[in-house]
């Protein structure tokens, strides 16, 4: 249960390659999605969701739930990606050739040290050939730029903004701040989740009863992740969970399929917070990101709604 495992942001590989597993997944049949007159592959999504995370760092028997929880999430950004590359297609734009060349050049030095022979090496254990990595470089340049086009140019953020962004989110720019969590991740039935609940209820040791039965990486220390940031470890399901509770308070909540999670809120520990104009930059920064965010959400809603989109169950 660590960072990545409920991490449920996705950021596209720049270059498409930088997270792949050298062996890639096995291949999967049928389609995923039909965009407008565009088809996506299951194997499309499943190739995009392994370049992405790497699944070899998660337990083996919790690979395949991870598989379920992320492969909507990487179809939705596939789907906005398709939709945005339309929509760059539908205006007219067009992006000058230099710009792809550049931008290809600059990964070449950056990355590979101006050495296209290594890039090719790389690219043939990703069983990538170069006219189609070079193809997504320019599908990622053309949707950066159409995303500073119809998202970034249109922000604007005033001073007032961070004032109130600051006086609503003090306690998050607090030093050495955390939340003491302990957790029990089971692998089981409703049936299984009651009765460790209620053995907790009963009075058994929360630690004795992580160690025995979660399967989260923490078991071993009685589920005990110390003081943490709910930010940088949980997902936003278990963080609304955590936030709503109160010091030594301890909720359940079903993560889906067979997996039941059991929260503890020990404590919280707020340290000093900084006056505002010692972190501007740093308020405005997440400011911005937060109208971006809801900003783009808006656009590409819009996209969705202009479109003709079907999903299939991937039956996995």
């Amino acid at each position: 249960m660590r960072k990545w495992i409920f991490f449920l942001g996705l950021i596209f590989s720049t270059y498409c390659f930088a997270q792949a597993a050298e062996s890639g997944p096995s291949y999967y049949d049928g389609i995923a999605a039909h965009i407008n007159d565009k088809v996506v592959t299951l194997d499309t999504a499943m190739r995009e969701l392994y370049n992405n995370f790497d699944l070899t760092r998660i337990p083996p028997h919790q690979q395949a739930q991870k598989v379920k929880e992320l492969y909507p999430i990487v179809l939705d950004l596939l789907i906005d990606r398709i939709l945005i590359l339309q929509e760059y297609e539908s205006t007219g734009m067009t992006l000058p050739d230099k710009i792809i060349a550049s931008r290809i050049q600059s990964i070449i030095a950056e990355e590979f040290g101006g050495n296209e022979a290594l890039l090719k090496e790389r690219l043939k254990k990703i069983h990538l050939t170069y006219p189609e990595w070079a193809e997504k470089v320019r599908e990622n340049v053309i949707l950066q730029a159409m995303r500073q086009t119809y998202v970034n140019e249109k922000i604007k953020i005033s001073p007032r903004m961070v004032r109130e962004h600051y006086t609503a989110n003090k306690e998050s720019y607090a030093t050495s701040s955390g939340t003491h969590v302990r957790t029990i991740l089971l692998q089981g039935t409703t049936v299984q989740a009651d009765n460790l609940w209620q053995a907790l209820e009963d009075g058994q040791p929360f630690e004795k009863i992580a160690k025995e039965y979660s399967i989260d990486e923490k078991a071993s220390l009685g589920g005990d992740w110390g003081f943490v940031s709910l930010t940088e470890n949980f997902s936003p399901a278990v963080i609304e969970l955590i936030e709503s509770m109160k010091t030594g308070e301890r909720k359940r909540l079903h993560m889906g399929g067979e997996f039941h999670l059991i929260v503890e809120k020990v404590a919280v520990k707020i340290g000093e917070i900084p006056p505002l104009q010692s972190i501007w930059t740093k308020v405005e920064n997440d400011v911005y990101n937060k109208e971006a965010e809801e900003a783009y959400k808006v656009w590409t809603d819009g996209l969705r709604k202009r479109a003709y989109i079907k999903i299939n169950d991937p039956q996995f």
